[in-house]
């Protein structure tokens, strides 16, 4: 008899019936013999938790691979100062356009390129227009208002200089009946005098509340030059016209030489 029926006689005898059952459900091991836990099997470190297997510094952070300072960052291509930035001296139109001056002569022409399409910013003269328009032996005539407009455009290429230029002039006077002019031909007198000195048209009323005539005088006056010309030391001539030019800053002064010394003479200032 083996020793598990020894054991389980006993029982029988001893009425464990059940111990006897449960010893004899153990499950032999498949090899027969006894088995015992292998460390090795249940946790293996070469398998579980290889450290060159599981964690590999050279594939996942190789900073030639990533980061690569002369492909993401060439200074020579992303910013060229030469390409992005215009030459502030092409064209020469760096600066302000310059204001007109009614004193500018001869000798302040400086020249400078003046090649291309230029508009009329603002005109100005040195001359009085006032003893033109008011009787001259009349001290109570007075200018109440007086405005100019002009407009023009200067065009300017290697071989031919255009010039156009247009003035709209507006004046209002008051006149007494007393001055000496107005004596024997009243209102109609002084349109006749003031035009013909003036070159305007003359328009006049009688307010005799007042005793004086109340007139208005226009008129446009139109200069145009067009065509060869030559230009040196500041001095443009286009067929019998002379100009003195300087190019200053964003803009062009140009005055052209009055024809006559009783010609008033008027400062041009263009711009772009």
């Amino acid at each position: 008899m083996t020793n598990l029926l020894k054991m389980c006689a006993m029982g029988l005898v001893l009425g464990l019936s059940v111990s006897c059952i449960e010893i004899n459900n153990i499950t032999p091991p498949a090899d027969g013999g006894n088995s015992q836990t292998d460390p090795d099997a249940g946790d293996s470190n070469d398998v579980g938790g290889e450290d060159d297997a599981g964690d590999t510094v050279d594939s996942g952070d190789d900073e030639d691979a990533g980061s690569d300072e002369d492909t993401g960052s060439d200074d020579d291509t992303g910013s060229d100062e030469d390409t992005g930035s215009d030459d502030e001296d092409a064209g020469n139109d760096s600066g302000p356009v310059p204001a007109c001056d009614e004193n500018f002569l001869p000798e302040d022409a400086c020249g400078g390129e003046i090649v291309g399409s230029w508009t009329l910013d603002s005109i100005c003269n040195d001359a009085n227009l006032v003893p033109t328009i008011l009787p001259p032996t009349c001290a109570e005539a007075e200018v109440v208002h007086y405005e100019e407009i002009a407009t023009g455009m200067l065009t300017v290429s290697a071989t031919n200089f255009a010039r156009l230029i247009e003035i709209d002039v507006e004046v209002l006077t008051h006149v007494p009946t007393s001055c000496p002019e107005l004596v024997f031909g009243g209102c109609e007198e002084y349109e006749v005098v003031a035009s013909s000195f003036s070159g305007l048209d003359a328009s006049c009323v009688l307010n005799q509340g007042a005793s004086r005539c109340e007139c208005e005088l226009t008129g446009s006056f139109m200069s145009e030059s067009d065509g060869s010309y030559s230009y040196e030391d500041g001095t443009v001539v286009v067929g019998d016209r002379t100009f003195d030019v300087c190019r200053s800053g964003g803009g062009i002064t140009l005055r052209p030489r009055p024809e006559s010394q009783d010609t008033p003479v008027f400062v041009e200032v263009y711009g772009r």
